[in-house]
This record gives structure tokens, C-alpha cells and sequence, in this order.
């Protein structure tokens, strides 16, 4: 491991936070300001196709389609400009890119920003369409 990376650590949940998570049904995820995933649960990780590490430093936009990605930062910048908890996207159709490549519906993404330590992050709850 080099230098830099041994100065560089990412905020991390504390036990409870991460078990309060873990325990959801649904798929959640966590990213800091940067959108970089600092957690995803198993059903984050099933919903998406990897395994449950596998997205640990990765940007959230590899989640997104290609022609998504560019457009997401923006917004996601803009959020922080005055985070609150809210509802992502309504009344969009929204899709997520499964490690596969295949397209994956969902619902709605609700968000709710948080403090890691006194670093800005954000929960994710990812509302699936009703089977």
C-alpha cells in the first residue's frame, strides 16, 4: 500500500448504524458527499449483481447507465448545496445497470443525508416495483 493510500480513509458507520442497515429488507446503500460507496446491504448487493464488498470505493454512478452518469454528478452536487431528506427523482423512471449489463426498475429512491464523524453521506433506500 503507498503513502497516499495509507493517508486516505473513508468515513465509516458505527456497528449500530450498519446493523440498523444491514437489517433492512429492501436494497441501501451509503455514499459519501463524493458519492463514493461506503456500504451496501445484501439486498443492495443482490438488487445490483456483486458481491457485498465488491462496491466498497467505487463511485455510485457505476451503478447507472452510461448515459447517466455525467448527468447524475450534477444533481448529486446540486443536492449537497441543500441536503435534506427527500425523495429522488419522482415521477421519473428509473433504472439502475446490474453488474450484467441488464437494466433493473425501480420505484423510487428515497434519501436521507447523514453525519459519519463529521463527514457529509447519504442513505439510499432503493423502493423496488411491487411483484
Amino acid at each position: 500500500m503507498s503513502d497516499a493510500e495509507e493517508e486516505f480513509s473513508l468515513p465509516e458507520l458505527s456497528p449500530e448504524l450498519e446493523a440498523e442497515l444491514s437489517a433492512e429488507t429492501g436494497p441501501v446503500l451509503v455514499a459519501d458527499r463524493d458519492g463514493v460507496i461506503l456500504f451496501i446491504n445484501e439486498a443492495a448487493a443482490s438488487f445490483f449483481g456483486y458481491g457485498k464488498d465488491d462496491l466498497w470505493g467505487e463511485y455510485v454512478e457505476v451503478l447507472l447507465p452510461k448515459n447517466l452518469r455525467w448527468g447524475h454528478q450534477r444533481y448529486r452536487m446540486g443536492f449537497w448545496a441543500e441536503p435534506s431528506e427527500k425523495p429522488m427523482a419522482i415521477g421519473m423512471e428509473l433504472e439502475a445497470l446490474h453488474k450484467d449489463g441488464e437494466l433493473k426498475r425501480m420505484d423510487q429512491i428515497d434519501l436521507k443525508p447523514i453525519d459519519l464523524d463529521g463527514n457529509q453521506a447519504i442513505i439510499c433506500y432503493v423502493r423496488l416495483p411491487q411483484a
